[in-house]
């Protein structure tokens, strides 16, 4: 199963994937604790990994909150690990004194290649840098499922005007890393609806080049 959960102000998907009744994790909880436990519970799952696909508010900021409920571990790539405890690197800054997030460091550190699995998921991590240093997307070659992240979306692609940003690096990981996967991938990203790569390839970034 992959649910997802709109939390925020930016109106992130919050993923929870793996089994219902089994065991899962959870994808940028960026918000809204109370929303994501309520999918939590309604799955009645065991969640071990909380993954940030990067290091941005909107996906981090429930992190402590979700982990003190489930004893789940946080990962981040290392890139963007100091993003959890400066509100400057995860933008936060923008939101004003009374909500700045400024939290612990992660429990373990992604690195590209390194397989996350959960149930008959078996995630593989493709370090994408462009939208942030350590944006990540995770990517299941079987069931051809693509969490990505801030990477790439159904209308667009992530923003390249922000700190530690890259619009150069981050068309260079779309070409070598996310449109040589198969066409009727599934993409699940940070914001809005899913697409496929394919429709990624035909309606989107032939705008961008």
């Amino acid at each position: 199963m992959i649910i997802s959960q709109t939390v925020g102000v930016n109106f992130t998907n919050c993923y929870l994937i793996g089994k219902k009744n089994g065991n899962a994790i959870i994808v940028d909880p960026g918000d809204e604790v109370n929303k994501i436990m309520d999918m939590i519970l309604k799955s009645n799952v065991k969640v071990d990994k909380i993954i940030n696909t990067h290091g941005h508010f909107d996906h981090i900021a429930a992190n402590l909150e979700i982990k003190e409920a489930t004893n789940a571990e946080i990962y981040i790539h290392k890139d963007d690990q100091a993003a959890l405890i400066d509100p400057k690197k995860n933008l936060s800054v923008k939101l004003g004194k009374n909500k700045l997030v400024k939290l612990k460091k992660a429990d373990n550190l992604i690195t590209e290649g390194e397989i996350i699995e959960v149930e008959d998921y078996k995630f593989k991590i493709i370090h994408t840098p462009g939208h942030s240093p350590g944006s990540i997307c995770l990517y299941d070659k079987n069931k051809g499922v693509l969490i990505s992240g801030d990477t790439i979306f159904n209308m667009g692609i992530g923003r390249t005007d922000l700190l530690g940003s890259s619009h150069k690096m981050l068309m260079k990981s779309i070409k070598k890393k996310i449109l040589p996967l198969p066409d009727g991938t599934e993409v699940y990203p940070g914001h809005g609806q899913t697409t496929t790569i394919k429709k990624f390839k035909n309606s989107v970034y032939k705008r961008f080049t």
